[in-house]
């Protein structure tokens, strides 16, 4: 089929009616059709010329775009090249750049009028940096997913939720700013995003009043009602350069497989708002030696964490789940990670025995500590000499105790800032 001439008796054309028609050329719209649904032409990537009668009363072609009447709404781009999107424009259609419009555009800029855009609206293309106006308050499913060449990406500070597989498979992707009044991160919104080694804080956002690092998942400043706030199943599964994420007080439940296979995330804040840590939640995180479990979780799915996974190619006779080497669990006497630790093994630390600093156990933090580290790292005789002591020594709670944890600690005796408690 390469040429469609629709007859003056069709009313209504529907979701992604032509989508992959390889050959079509082109397609005349009678004035009759006053219906049109999304994407009509998605994957029509012969499509040349399409038509639309002068009289129609719902429809028009501008620059190639397929558009309502009044240009409020985009339809579908089928320009094939970049352009700018009209200031008139505040709604842009599900799967509207799918086709083509804008894949070879560097960077797309959306103007403040567009409050909506639908489902995979701009899934497939090739852009390198976008940026989102404050007046779209949600990052829909599948927005962004399989956009292999995005590397940066600027969200408005009124965004609420990024839907499921937002941003999956955006293998360029190094980094994003999320603001603070983001309560929801669907199901595999990051999957498989590799290079995604930093998800900052918005600072642009009035009233965030957060001072903490700028890498973390989400401010903790002013968050609206969020009494849903969760992270999706697989939200950042296969985020393999993902390194440090700090959970905000507004979220309650971590998900099946979110963080699956990051294996650079070698420490992670779970706040006390958490109540339910998902199955494999943290598995093959292979770098994370310890995980501190704060006594609000009252679930803790199976694997969730301590444990990474070798496959069959890899490993044929040892295929399967396998503990992670000196994996602790730290939480507090009676709770369900002191379950958790039992049931599989692990060792377990109360908090109430950790004194962050204090890695001699002596009561006061001073440069001895620091002294005690720099002799245990060369395997010298030292007062770091249990479980307890090297919990308190590890600063940084990454489960390796290291020169960083004893400069810390010499920054907190000179009165110096660093980002961690201590004492």
């Amino acid at each position: 089929m390469m040429y469609v001439d629709i007859p003056d008796s069709v009313t209504s054309i529907g979701d992604y009616a032509f989508e992959s028609c390889g050959f079509l050329r082109e397609v005349t719209i009678p004035a009759s059709v006053t219906s049109i649904g999304a994407a009509p032409f998605k994957c029509c990537y012969e499509l040349d010329h399409v038509e639309i009668d002068s009289d129609n009363p719902a429809y028009c072609l501008v620059g190639g775009n397929l558009y309502d009447i009044g240009m409020s709404t985009l339809i579908e781009s089928l320009s094939g090249g970049s352009f700018s999107i009209p200031d008139t424009v505040r709604r842009i259609g599900a799967s509207a750049f799918s086709y083509g419009g804008t894949p070879n555009s560097r960077t797309l800029t959306i103007p403040n009028t567009v409050v909506s855009i639908g489902e995979f609206a701009f899934s497939g293309t090739q852009m390198s940096s976008v940026i989102l106006p404050n007046s779209v308050t949600s990052i829909s499913d599948g927005m962004f997913q399989n956009c292999k060449y995005l590397k940066s990406v600027k969200l408005g500070n009124r965004v609420t939720e990024i839907g499921d597989w937002a941003f999956g498979w955006c293998s360029e992707l190094t980094s994003i700013s999320i603001p603070s009044t983001v309560r929801r991160i669907g199901k595999g919104a990051f999957n498989e995003c590799t290079k995604l080694a930093h998800v900052k804080k918005d600072t642009s956002i009035a009233g965030t009043g957060a001072e903490m690092s700028d890498d973390y998942l989400s401010s903790t400043g002013e968050v609206p009602d969020s009494s849903d706030a969760y992270i999706g199943e697989s939200a950042f599964k296969k985020c393999r350069s993902l390194a440090f994420v700090d959970i905000p007080e507004s979220v309650t439940d971590i998900g099946d497989e979110a963080f699956n296979g990051c294996s650079s995330l070698e420490s992670i804040t779970i706040p006390g708002s958490v109540t339910s840590i998902g199955t494999k939640a943290f598995v093959d995180c292979s770098r994370m030696r310890r995980l501190d479990i704060p006594a609000s979780v009252t679930h803790i799915g199976n694997t969730a964490f301590g444990y990474y996974y070798l496959d069959y190619s890899s490993s044929p006779q040892n295929y399967g789940y396998h503990q992670v080497d000196t994996f602790y669990v730290v939480g507090s006497s009676g709770s369900v990670a002191m379950d958790y630790a039992k049931d599989n093994d692990f060792s377990f630390i109360d908090h109430d025995s950790i004194k962050p600093g204090d890695a001699d156990d002596d009561g006061e933090i001073t440069l001895m500590d620091v002294t005690d580290i720099q002799y245990y790292l060369s395997s010298m005789k030292t007062n770091v000499n249990n479980d307890e002591k090297l919990m308190s020594a590890d600063v940084d709670k990454n489960g390796w105790l290291e020169v960083i944890d004893a400069t810390f600690i010499q920054r907190y005796v000179a009165e110096l800032d660093i980002p961690y408690d201590i004492g």
